[in-house]
């Protein structure tokens, strides 16, 4: 266990000196996850190094992280464990490369809407949470009254999806039977989304256009955004705290990442475009 923080500081400075693939496979930078996730590696070896498995399979797999400056990464990293997330196939959260102002590609933690279903588990009422969109040619009702807010869905399955108008994007949070607790739903127009997307990673400013991050993953992001929503229902404040902190980091001026103290910090000068932050505009948001 690294005992103090100074040493912590120290350590980790030199693994962001090292190779991405040193540093990963350092010890050092194992005994640091295992101090985040669990306080200790003891008896974790086999967790951390499942762990570090998933992010190396992950940079492996895209020639641009592999470009990507090791301190960027590696603080990506510590982001994940600090929110006792696993960044692998299971797409609670990406690594997502951009470039700075000076040309620089760095690496960024971005969360998926699987995060918040994970994060959920921790809540022993929760029965499940369903998000989905609803496109043209679906049968979808939506309608609130003394007994709380009530849908109806019927997919049409004859429709082509990848060619179909985009309406709805909805998310449902259930409890199980017995809890007495109502049943949740927030639904938003596809037009509605839209208007965060230019705040999802990445804006380019020059073209003023979205780049291929939400471009290649729009139903997943359409996703993020209704489900986000529930967070304040299911995700206790100090995780929903640091998820929003992540995400808005990403639409202010600098990205954003914890350290291995669990403090938010910042390593890159990078200027994002003058626009308001996903909470801003949750907050002037007419379904609130």
């Amino acid at each position: 266990m690294l005992e103090t923080q100074e040493n912590k500081k120290s350590v980790l400075q030199k693994i962001c000196d090292m190779p991405i693939g040193d540093a990963l496979n350092s010890q050092d930078f194992k005994n640091i996850i295992g101090d985040i996730m669990y306080g200790s590696i003891n008896g974790k070896n086999n967790d951390i190094n499942k762990y570090i498995s998933g992010v190396m399979n992950t940079i492996r797999t895209n020639d641009k992280l592999l470009k990507c400056s090791t301190k960027s990464i590696i603080y990506s990293i510590l982001t994940s464990a600090n929110l006792k997330l696993p960044v692998d196939s299971k797409h609670y959260a990406y690594l997502v490369p951009y470039k700075d102002k000076n040309g620089t590609l760095l690496c960024s933690l971005i969360i998926g809407y699987q995060a918040y279903l994970y994060l959920a588990k921790k809540d022993k009422d929760i029965d499940n949470i369903e998000p989905f969109i609803v496109y043209e040619g679906d049968q979808f009702e939506y309608y609130s009254d003394d007994k709380g807010n009530h849908f109806t869905y019927k997919p049409n399955f004859s429709i082509d999806k990848k060619n179909a108008k985009k309406l709805y994007g909805v998310a449902v949070l259930r409890y199980k039977e017995n809890t007495g607790r109502q049943p949740q739903i927030v639904v938003m127009t596809y037009e509605e989304i839209l208007k965060l997307a230019p705040l999802y990673f990445n804006y380019d400013t020059k073209k003023k256009e979205l780049t291929n991050f939400w471009k290649d993953f729009e139903d997943e992001m359409i996703k993020k955004t209704v489900v986000r929503r529930l967070g304040k229902w299911f995700i206790k404040d100090v995780d929903l705290e640091m998820l929003n902190d992540i995400d808005n980091g990403m639409y202010d001026d600098k990205a954003k990442y914890y350290d291995e103290e669990g403090r938010l910090i910042t390593i890159s000068e990078e200027k994002k475009p003058d626009i308001p932050t996903i909470d801003e505009l949750e907050k002037t948001s007419s379904l609130d």
